[in-house]
């Protein structure tokens, strides 16, 4: 779910070119399709047997968040907002949402709970402002390509708690989605320079 949810940086690109008028650098397309072949290895739309619709929640995930990084990307070309005020509007938006979504199945945490959430909001707040700020000082393609260290981290800590193992052909799959994000990336930046 974690490099499936890293697709986001392909939306970005898609929707900052579209959205953004961000120009689509020359060379971009094979790396592009790189990244679809890699998608297709991690969620087999093949066999019945391993793929998952689940998995289309991760893509569909990874859509939205690209639609709000390329707006955070938006709003500061456009001036008048900073990087708290826009945090501002995510996080109140996020709560609504989220308590809209809950629905009669909402259960009051404990003591307990509510001190992990804290922690949590903490930590979310925290990410959410350096995320902010570098939606905000540079190229959004660059910006969220940058985010692929979080694939390490949900892998390592996936390990370390719940002894979770990659398949090979997921580490191979992200291998390539990662080789392709960053040629598309590099690609980007010669292209924003010239």
């Amino acid at each position: 779910a974690a490099i499936l949810f890293q697709l986001s940086g392909i939306f970005v690109f898609i929707f900052s070119t579209l959205y953004l008028k961000e120009s689509v650098p020359k060379g971009a397309g094979k790396w592009l399709l790189l990244i679809l072949a890699a998608v297709c290895l991690m969620i087999k739309p093949w066999s019945f047997s391993e793929f998952h619709w689940y998995s289309l929640y991760a893509i569909a995930g990874a859509a939205f968040a690209a639609a709000a990084y390329t707006t955070i990307r938006k709003l500061s070309q456009v001036g008048h907002h900073s990087n708290y005020e826009i945090m501002f509007y995510f996080l109140v938006t996020t709560m609504i949402v989220g308590g809209l979504l809950m629905g009669p199945d909402f259960v009051w945490p404990d003591l307990r709970q509510w001190v992990i959430l804290g922690i949590i909001g903490g930590i979310s707040v925290f990410a959410q402002f350096f995320l902010t700020g570098a939606f905000v000082a540079t190229n959004a393609v660059v910006a969220q390509f940058l985010q692929y260290i979080g694939v390490f981290f949900n892998a390592m800590w996936g390990f370390v708690i719940f002894d979770e193992t990659l398949s090979w052909l997921t580490v191979l799959a992200g291998i390539m989605m990662f080789v392709a994000s960053v040629m598309i990336a590099r690609l980007k930046e010669q292209h924003v320079k010239v």
